[in-house]
């Protein structure tokens, strides 16, 4: 938790802001080792046996008011022994599912985004997943930063059928979400725009052709995408729909939308 408290600049003689962590605690601590305690032997006597460790950072930042906010570090911590993946998946005797965060094949974001899984990594999971009958859910932006606008909802499409193409099995559509002051500060400087409803809603469509692949719209925090709040229920509840069946329910038809005014 942080306090943001005016500093005196005494340069320019004005007021900065002055970051004051107040408490540092730990909310959740989790450790999963299905395959122990061979595993550990494994490593031991094999000195070829190297470990495969992947590393994920988040963050997200919440205003709590008065100035005081609370500002979530998640870490995830993954690491696999060669085929390990592969026979906890037999092991279990059900479906087991990998979820990865592809995100947008756009060329410049993908670079911005410093993303670790980048295409070549990306189609070599794929692959071996497919190979060994692992199912694959993809996480694919709408709005993802350094997209242009106009050329948001095509880039999203592209990176949804690129992932489908690649044999996921699932892929969910996440609008991307302000809140952690990066996304404002790209927005000032015209590398952001946040997407709508209605770009969710365009985006869904347009992916109503993929057949091999279950496209979801995710609806945390739906409520923060702008759009007219006379139709925005209903419009929700349609993406529910969707998400549920498959299939796209008719359009909402409002007296805010200029095609059906006129």
């Amino acid at each position: 938790m942080a306090e943001v408290t005016p500093a005196n600049d005494q340069a320019a003689g004005q007021a900065m802001p002055q970051l004051v962590l107040q408490k540092i605690y730990v909310k959740d601590v989790s450790f999963e080792a299905p395959n122990a305690p061979q595993i550990f032997q494994e490593i031991g006597e094999n000195e070829q046996a190297q470990p495969q460790v992947q590393l994920n950072l988040g963050q997200r930042a919440t205003d709590l008011g008065n100035d005081l906010y609370e500002v979530v570090l998640s870490l995830t911590l993954t690491c696999t022994i060669g085929e390990r993946t592969v026979k906890f998946a037999a092991a279990t005797g059900t479906r087991l599912e990998v979820a990865l965060g592809l995100e947008t094949i756009h060329p410049t974001a993908l670079e911005q985004l410093n993303k670790r899984l980048d295409l070549d990594r990306f189609d070599r999971a794929a692959r071996f997943l497919g190979d060994n009958g692992i199912e694959m859910r993809v996480f694919v932006l709408l709005g993802a930063p350094h997209v242009p606008r106009d050329d948001s909802i095509d880039w999203t499409v592209r990176s949804v059928e690129y992932a489908a193409q690649r044999g996921a099995a699932v892929i969910s559509v996440i609008p991307v979400r302000g809140g952690n002051g990066e996304l404002e500060r790209l927005q000032a400087l015209g590398e952001f725009s946040p997407p709508t409803l209605d770009d969710l809603e365009e985006v869904i469509e347009l992916c109503s052709h993929i057949g091999d692949s279950v496209v979801t719209a995710d609806l945390w925090d739906v409520d923060r995408l702008a759009a007219p709040e006379c139709c925005r229920a209903l419009r929700v509840d349609r993406l529910r729909e969707w998400n549920v069946g498959g299939r796209p329910a008719p359009r909402v038809l409002c007296a805010c939308d200029p095609v059906v005014a006129t």
